[in-house]
């Protein structure tokens, strides 16, 4: 039997972030390891296709206009006799044509448009309240059982809980919103002068970002760069406490039992937030423009300093909230949907 070709269109870049390429990447990596073939359809960026190239995946791309999108992404579709197609763009808003040629899905955590497809999924935490507009033949595939997390992260954690905090680490995704992660750095270190502080430094970081990072670093014997880092489960299983923001990496604090201080940076974190805060997994200390941000995320780490209980509580409400398992589940239900 034939391989079946998946192709993915999605995008990344420095307005966008990271989290659409990742979480796409973890589903088509998944699928290839239950004997699918992914290809990756994109606007051109160039550090998006560098991710991508660099994991082995074939990349073609397209124009980053509505009218044009659609219809490059089918050509491609076309032309690698593509059984399926997982759509994770916004740009992308009239599915009828793709849904006639072959099995389509969404990743989708907004719910605000009609979305006529075979498969939706959203694996958020606040996906089961969302009211989808689909058709009587899509299958959902909602929560965070679905959550596409790279296979690392299905590993179950053994965490034993310190006393106190004794490292923390700092993670703001792919970019970085107005000089915040320094603001951080500074914050924590004000609060916690004997700790280790890990700073993770996203791919999309502008050149002034990156270098005051670096500066601050430079001048803190106990504070550690990674620039991009292939293994983030390492760092969040060392750390005792992890500050983030709302996207994708809070699924990943879950998932390796990390407590977590979230910061929203989008409108569109909103849905993560709220629901696994509901849930006690993280601590939503604000928004990135707040003016009380800085005494906000310092009073939320004095408390979980001094709050051991409180820590160990979080790290098993986020892992039993999220197994890791989800992109396995996913990529067996499109591999069973459109396989002959």
């Amino acid at each position: 039997m034939s391989q079946p070709s998946i192709v993915f269109r999605t995008e990344g870049g420095p307005a966008i972030g990271l989290g659409h390429i990742r979480r796409s990447m973890t589903l088509a990596q998944e699928l290839q390891k239950q004997g699918g073939r992914a290809i990756f359809v994109l606007p051109e960026d160039p550090s998006s296709l560098d991710i991508l190239r660099r994991e082995g995946f074939e990349v073609a791309t397209v124009a980053m206009d509505k009218d044009l999108d659609l219809g490059e992404t089918l050509k491609c579709a076309e032309s690698s006799s593509a059984r399926a197609s997982i759509i994770d763009s916004y740009n992308i808003l009239d599915f009828s044509r793709i849904t006639k040629m072959m099995f389509t899905g969404v990743i989708d955590d907004l719910a605000t448009t009609s979305l006529p497809v075979d498969l939706i999924i959203n694996g958020g935490a606040d996906a089961g309240e969302l009211c989808y507009r689909a058709s009587v033949r899509t299958q959902l595939l909602l929560g965070p059982q679905y959550s596409l997390l790279r296979e690392e992260f299905s590993e179950e954690p053994v965490r034993q809980q310190s006393k106190s905090i004794e490292r923390v680490l700092i993670t703001l995704g792919g970019t970085d919103h107005n000089g915040l992660t320094a603001n951080i750095l500074t914050w924590v270190r004000e609060k916690l002068p004997s700790a280790r502080l890990d700073v993770v430094i996203g791919v999309f970081f502008s050149g002034a970002t990156r270098d005051k990072i670096r500066h601050l670093i430079k001048e803190d014997a106990d504070a550690h760069q990674y620039e991009n880092p292939p293994q983030m489960r390492d760092l969040m299983f060392a750390c005792d406490v992890a500050i983030t923001g709302g996207g994708q990496t809070t699924y990943e604090l879950a998932a390796t039992g990390t407590p977590g201080l979230a910061i929203r940076l989008a409108d569109n974190q909103t849905g993560n937030l709220r629901g696994l805060s509901a849930h006690g997994a993280i601590t939503w200390v604000g928004d990135a423009t707040d003016g009380d941000l800085k005494d906000k995320l310092l009073d939320a780490l004095q408390d979980l300093a001094e709050n051991r209980e409180k820590r160990t509580e979080m790290s098993r409400a986020g892992r039993r909230l999220v197994d890791g398992k989800g992109a396995k589940r996913v990529a067996q239900a499109i591999i069973k949907a459109c396989t002959p």
